[in-house]
C-alpha cells in the first residue's frame, strides 16, 4: 500500500527561489531531488532560521554567514532559533498523483541502494571463491534495474509475481559478459574462464525451428526437457536462455529480433508470419531450479529483511 500523504518536506533553496523541489530521504540524510547546489545535496533536516531572510539553514551546514546567495547575513553575533524544516503541506492527494508515485520511488529506490552498499562492504572481504563474482553481478544488477524500474522496486517491496526475473537475468548476463574473463579459486585451484558457457548458468546449446505467427512471434519449440523433481516428475520443457543467432533459408535475422523471454521471441514486422525461422540459443533449466534464480531468491530475502531494519 502507498502511504497517503498530508505534507511533504521541500527543498529550502529551490523554496527560496520560487521554486518547488521534493526531497529523498537516505539514511537519514535530505537531499534535493534536483540536486540545487552542494549544500542541499546531502544535509540534516535539523536546522534553524536566518533572522535576515527567514531560511532554513541545516545544522549541518551552519556557517558565519547564511548560506542564502540572496542574504549572507552575519550568523555570528546572531542567536538563532530552532526551525522546523520547510513542508508543503497538501489537503488532500490521491495516492496514484504522480507525486506520491515518484516521491515513493525515490525514496525506496535509495534505500535499496544503500543496503546493495552494505551488502557489498561485506562481500569484498570474504574469501574468493567462484561464487563472489556472481553475487557482486548480481547485486549491481538489482541496483540497474530498481534505479530504472518502479516495477523492479516495487518486486523487491511486494514481490508481486510477474515476468521480472526473465528481464533480470537477461541484463545479469548481459553484465556479467562484460565482467569476462573472471579468475576464481575453483576446487583450490586458480583458473580463469571467458565464456559465459563457462559458469554452469546454461544446460547446452541447441537450436528449435519455430513458426512466425500472426504477433510476429517465434514460440519456443526446443525439444529438450528437463525433469522436474518439484512438479511430481513432470517433464518441462528447457526455457530460451541466451540467443546466439536467428536464421531463415540460411539468412540470419538475429538483427530482427525486438525482444524475447523464455518462452517467445518477437521479431519486428516486416519477418512475415508463416516465416520458418532457425534459432540457435543457449537452454536455461525452470527457472526455480537454476542456480542464478536460487542465488537471486536468496539476495532478494536478505534485502527485504534489511529494508524494515533501522539503517
Amino acid at each position: 500500500m502507498e502511504e497517503i500523504l498530508k505534507s511533504v518536506p521541500v527543498c529550502p533553496n529551490c523554496k527560496s527561489n520560487n521554486k518547488i523541489s521534493y526531497i529523498i530521504v537516505n539514511n537519514k540524510k535530505y537531499s534535493c531531488e534536483n540536486k540545487c547546489n552542494n549544500i542541499f545535496e546531502c544535509y540534516s533536516k535539523k536546522g534553524y532560521k536566518c533572522p535576515n531572510c527567514n531560511g532554513f539553514i541545516p545544522e549541518s551546514h551552519l556557517k558565519e554567514k547564511c548560506i542564502y546567495n540572496n542574504c549572507n547575513h552575519d550568523l555570528s553575533k546572531c542567536s538563532l532559533d530552532f526551525m522546523r524544516h520547510p513542508f508543503k503541506t497538501i489537503d488532500f492527494i490521491d495516492k496514484n498523483t504522480e507525486f506520491v508515485k515518484i516521491t515513493s520511488f525515490n525514496n525506496k529506490k535509495n534505500k535499496i541502494n544503500f543496503i546493495i552498499d552494505k551488502i557489498l562492504f561485506l562481500i569484498d572481504y570474504r574469501s574468493i571463491d567462484s561464487k563472489v563474482k556472481i553475487k557482486q553481478v548480481l547485486l549491481e544488477t538489482i541496483r540497474q534495474l530498481s534505479f530504472e524500474s518502479e516495477e523492479f522496486v516495487n518486486f523487491i517491496y511486494y514481490n508481486k509475481k510477474n515476468d521480472i526475473f526473465c528481464k533480470f537475468f537477461q541484463r545479469f548476463i548481459c553484465n556479467f559478459e562484460k565482467e569476462l574473463p573472471v579468475s576464481f579459486f575453483i576446487f583450490n585451484k586458480f583458473k580463469t574462464l571467458s565464456s559465459i558457457e563457462d559458469f554452469g548458468f546454461f544446460d547446452g546449446k541447441t537450436e528449435f525451428i519455430s513458426t512466425i505467427n500472426t504477433s510476429f512471434e517465434a514460440v519456443n519449440n526446443t525439444k529438450d526437457i528437463w525433469y522436474d523433481s518439484r512438479k511430481k516428475g513432470m517433464f518441462t520443457k528447457m526455457f530460451i536462455g541466451k540467443i546466439i543467432s536467428a536464421s531463415c533459408n540460411g539468412i540470419d535475422i538475429t538483427n530482427k529480433i525486438i525482444s524475447y523471454d523464455f518462452n517467445k521471441i518477437v521479431f519486428t514486422k516486416d519477418i512475415v508470419p508463416g516465416t520458418e525461422v532457425t534459432i540457435t540459443h543457449l537452454m536455461l533449466r525452470p527457472v526455480y531450479n537454476s542456480s542464478i534464480f536460487i542465488i537471486f531468491n536468496s539476495i532478494m530475502k536478505e534485502i527485504r529483511a534489511k529494508l524494515y531494519e533501522k539503517i
